[in-house]
C-alpha cells in the first residue's frame, strides 16, 4: 500500500482516512441526504412553486422538523431547485 500511495502522493494515513470516511459518512451528510429528499418532495408537491422559504416554512410548520433557514437554503440550492 505504501508503494501505490507514494505513487500517488498520497500520505497512507491520509489514504486510510479517506477509506475510512468513503465506508462510514458522518451522520450529518445522511441527515442531509434525508432532508433533501423531503425537500424535492415538497417541491414536488407545490407543483414547483415553492422555493426555500416556503419550504423552509413548510419543514417547520408542516413536518415539525427543525431546521435553519440556511440549510434548507443549501440545499435546495445543491438541488437545483
Amino acid at each position: 500500500m505504501t508503494v501505490l500511495c507514494s505513487s500517488f502522493g498520497v500520505s497512507t494515513s491520509g489514504y486510510y482516512d479517506w477509506r475510512e470516511r468513503r465506508e462510514h459518512p458522518a451522520s450529518r451528510a445522511t441527515a442531509s441526504e434525508v432532508l433533501s429528499s423531503v425537500i424535492t418532495e415538497i417541491h414536488a408537491q407545490s407543483r414547483g412553486t415553492y422555493g426555500s422559504r416556503r419550504v423552509y416554512a413548510e419543514l417547520r410548520l408542516g413536518e415539525g422538523i427543525h431546521v435553519s433557514i440556511r440549510r434548507v437554503e443549501r440545499l435546495v440550492r445543491h438541488a437545483g431547485i
